[in-house]
């Protein structure tokens, strides 16, 4: 059986909760509780069992030439029909999302995905595109959400009607020294 696969980077509890803080639940869109909060690095889709194996080992790899990195929010924004938590892009982060996308591209498993690469944290949803221009959201700076990302995660999506969940198969530890 199939299952729903991306790659991406926790948060910490503690930035957890300052971005929940952010989260006016009074606004009339879908938030996403704060367990979900994560950086996607690559969204594979569909994977069967023998490709996740192959995922498994292709992150592992990866993640073992990485030294773990500091990433900082910068902004809660509007984008399309989502709520962000706009990530300040890093060499680092920008490399490791490049090296994977070349690794597991070159492995048969999903396409290459440089272009898109806008890091974020999914805040909340509205369902439909173009809701926030009837709606008084204002972008917001933020200086006070910053985390360390020690590995890379490959989640399991599951869709649910009150919401996905994520569920982590495995995570892969940046070892490389600095």
């Amino acid at each position: 059986m199939n299952k729903r696969i991306f790659i991406g980077l926790d948060l910490s509890s503690e930035a957890r909760q300052k971005l929940k803080k952010y989260c006016d639940t009074s606004f009339p869109v879908r938030w996403t509780v704060p367990e979900n909060f994560h950086v996607t690095l690559n969204f594979l889709g569909d994977t069967d069992e023998d490709e996740l194996e192959r995922v498994l080992n292709t992150v592992q790899q990866v993640s073992a030439s990485f030294t773990p990195m500091q990433l900082r929010v910068k902004e809660i924004k509007a984008v399309k029909y989502m709520i962000w938590a706009v990530v300040q892009p890093t060499k680092e982060l920008e490399l490791l999302h490049r090296k994977l996308s070349d690794e597991l591209s070159a492995a048969g498993l999903g396409r290459r995905q440089h272009q898109s690469f806008r890091p974020h944290i999914s805040l909340a949803r509205t369902g439909k595109e173009n809701t926030f221009s009837h709606l008084d959201f204002r972008p917001t700076q933020v200086n006070n959400v910053a985390f360390e990302v020690t590995h890379a995660v490959v989640f399991e999506s599951i869709l649910k009607p009150g919401g996905p969940q994520y569920i982590s198969i495995d995570a892969f530890e940046f070892l490389n020294e600095k």
